[in-house]
């Protein structure tokens, strides 16, 4: 990694360089130089893909805990493609494009003929839309790699999977089959505002005539359904509120050109009003009483703050980006809360991302 820890080193010199562009970047500079650390980011990114975390063809695991990796997750496999594009782009480091594509082939080689992303045989929307948008900005950021030979089996994959996603958005279906008796209430299986996101990874597959109509329709009526007073109820408003996928619903709204700024407004502020003075976001709302905080919708409100006004929130993001960094183990990885003993994926992706946008700004349409 000799090349890349070279580039990464500069992510410091980036976040310094920031404070002499009085206009170059509306990122607070105080948070830029409190949280950017190339030590810190070089660790995480290690950890990400030397660590037990990852397979060793290329496969993200969902957590590690003192017994060891948990099972081989393509939802977090998506995001570690995604943000090594991302690395690939500022850095040119020729090591994220290798670590990109080995990753491809595995997530590749895991799904294997299968029409859609999940788990325990089934296909769950969600899942499918993340894997599509990941084998869709990869090729994107390798244009040499699209003609590739070797790479036509995950061709094949992508339009499977875009086509998947794309007619279960149509058809307002979470999952298929469900894991669970008619009627379940596990959020992943619902046709919630959770998938609000999908809807922002499908768009470049809503080519039809009505997908936009029908697209802008489900987000709407998901929006009336499940929204009131800055937060997204994944069942009905007389349920506890779970924030991860309600921050899932709000990261959608944010990277779509027609979504309502005051939803997104209500609820950047109704977050503020939510974070502990630790600097964490709840797992629920309502809490239980002595609840740990959820370091993954932590991470996604840091991000969505970001992207709202990363002036006006600047106490908030450097509070939730003080709280991960306690979170944060000395090999890289991210607990999913004080308790939980868990090093989980995708929270240490979505706090990556957000150490990035702390040096280089953020972008909504680019969110993982």
């Amino acid at each position: 990694m000799h090349s890349e820890a070279k580039k990464l080193a500069d992510l410091k010199a980036a976040a310094a360089s920031e404070e002499a562009r009085s206009d170059a970047s509306p990122v607070p500079k105080a948070a830029a130089h409190k949280f950017i650390s190339a030590t810190a980011v070089q660790r995480q990114i290690q950890w990400l893909l030397e660590g037990p975390i990852r397979s060793a063809d290329g496969m993200l695991a969902a957590w590690v805990d003192p017994s060891g990796p948990s099972h081989l997750y393509e939802e977090s496999t998506g995001y570690l493609i995604l943000l090594l594009c991302r690395l690939y782009k500022l850095t040119d480091g020729p090591r994220f494009k290798e670590e990109a594509l080995r990753s491809v082939r595995a997530l590749t080689q895991k799904i294997d003929g299968r029409n859609g992303c999940g788990r325990e045989q089934s296909i769950y929307l969600f899942d499918t839309a993340v894997c599509a948008r990941s084998l869709a900005v990869f090729f994107a950021a390798f244009p040499d790699l699209q003609a590739a030979q070797d790479l036509e089996p995950t061709r094949l994959l992508l339009q499977r999977l875009a086509q998947t996603a794309r007619r279960m958005f149509l058809e307002h279906i979470a999952c298929e089959p469900p894991t669970t008796a008619a009627g379940s209430q596990r959020w992943s299986e619902i046709f919630g505002p959770h998938l609000i996101k999908a809807a922002h990874h499908l768009l470049p597959w809503m080519t039809k005539a009505g997908d936009q109509a029908a697209r802008r329709e489900t987000v709407n009526q998901l929006i009336a359904e499940h929204y009131r007073d800055g937060l997204f109820y994944q069942v009905s408003l007389s349920d506890p509120v779970y924030m991860h996928a309600h921050c899932y619903a709000v990261e959608g709204l944010l990277a779509m050109p027609d979504a309502p700024a005051r939803v997104i407004d209500e609820t950047a502020r109704r977050m503020a009003q939510l974070q502990s003075p630790e600097g964490g976001l709840p797992k629920w709302w309502p809490q239980h009483a002595g609840a740990d905080p959820a370091a993954d919708a932590t991470a996604q409100t840091v991000r969505i703050w970001q992207c709202v006004d990363p002036t006006g929130y600047a106490p908030n993001i450097e509070a939730g980006l003080s709280y991960l960094k306690q979170m944060s183990d000395r090999q890289g990885g991210v607990l999913y809360s004080p308790r939980s003993g868990h090093l989980n994926s995708w929270t240490t992706i979505f706090f990556l991302q957000a150490l990035l946008w702390a040096a280089w700004g953020a972008e909504a349409g680019s969110i993982i």
